[in-house]
């Protein structure tokens, strides 16, 4: 009877798409060429779009049907992304799909700020720091727990695949490679994904045991070690191999700048054993991006106090004796301001 139901879910998944959804998007980039294409998942390109009823951006993921198993992939891709969309604050919202003679589209939530891998080297991520690193892992490791509670495996967690929605909010999205496993086994044994982001256990098929929720964190270790040193590969350089032995040891080496949670976090993410490497909750509740954000909260606080005490000096420098009571007030703050900061700097 179960399976029955979901096949009925299978079927209505497609017909309950009426002949005319390709009318409800301009997806004119057809006609422009390649020029606008914003990204690729593992099966298809992505494209902005316009939904034409609302004005709203939207984003289309077109999978060419060139094989028999095509729409079996794309089918699973849909039910999962429906079991996600619009739950979680960083996983990227799925609207519809609609089908042509040899093309599916799939309508995602359009982001408008570029993917990881794009962003990784500009001005404004490099001075976002260490901080913006930590709030971008916090956010990526809570989606992998909310992934995890549903027994999915992404599978393809990459910077590419983290798209930026604003400034500092980043989604997970392309779960193309995702796929339904049970937290009690490790018994994935199918290669999907990116390899310069597979795990340990991954590389030792056929012949391991397989692997399961862990490898999602390894990638995502890949990904902080990517964003606290300006794109490099912990375990290649460019234009080499991987290099195996420290890949299957963890053996990696970090800036000398970077705080020791940062290398506290890295080294238990990129741990070599899945049994012993970080889950996404404990990387939530680590002291490192707790510290990071509590460095720029204080931070924020001494621009806004600076800002307070300059209007309020300046409203009353009439007055020597008022001018010099606040201006010791303020080096009095600025002080207890730089104590606390320096308190959080090499946690």
């Amino acid at each position: 009877m179960g399976e029955c139901h979901n096949q009925l879910q299978r079927e209505q998944c497609w017909k309950a798409v009426v002949q005319d959804a390709r009318w409800r998007y301009d997806i004119s980039y057809i006609a422009r060429g390649k020029d606008d294409c914003v990204g690729s998942g593992a099966f298809g390109q992505v494209r902005p779009c316009v939904e034409l009823s609302s004005r709203a951006d939207r984003c289309v993921k077109s999978i060419v049907k060139e094989t028999w198993w095509t729409r079996p992939a794309v089918v699973q891709e849909i039910e999962l992304l429906e079991m996600v969309s619009g739950k979680h604050p960083n996983i990227v919202e799925y609207y519809e799909c609609f089908e042509e003679i040899s093309v599916i589209h799939l309508v995602l939530e359009y982001c408008s700020k570029g993917n990881l891998s794009n962003v990784i080297l500009s001005k404004r991520f490099k001075e976002g720091g260490e901080t913006l690193t930590a709030k971008i892992s916090y956010q990526i490791a809570g989606a992998l727990q909310f992934l995890r509670d549903l027994q999915i495996v992404h599978r393809d967690v990459k910077p590419s695949n983290l798209v930026f929605a604003e400034d500092e909010v980043v989604k997970l999205t392309d779960f193309g490679c995702a796929c339904l496993a049970d937290d009690a086994v490790q018994d994935l044994t199918d290669i999907k994904g990116t390899p310069i982001f597979f795990s340990p256990e991954i590389h030792q098929l056929p012949r391991g045991r397989g692997y399961s929720f862990p490898a999602d964190m390894w990638a995502l270790g890949i990904c902080i070690y990517m964003m606290l040193c300006k794109g490099a590969h912990p375990f290649m350089k460019e234009g080499s191999a991987l290099r195996t032995r420290d890949h299957h040891t963890g053996v990696f080496d970090v800036d000398w700048f970077t705080s020791w949670s940062a290398r506290d976090a890295l080294q238990w993410a990129l741990m070599p054993h899945p049994g012993q490497r970080i889950q996404p909750n404990e990387l939530m509740e680590h002291k490192w991006p707790h510290a990071s954000m509590m460095v720029r909260s204080c931070k924020l606080v001494c621009i806004y106090i600076h800002t307070y005490i300059h209007t309020y000096i300046q409203t009353y420098r009439h007055t020597d004796i008022q001018t010099y009571r606040h201006t010791d007030i303020q080096t009095y703050i600025y002080v207890y301001i730089y104590i606390h900061i320096n308190m959080y700097r090499h946690v």
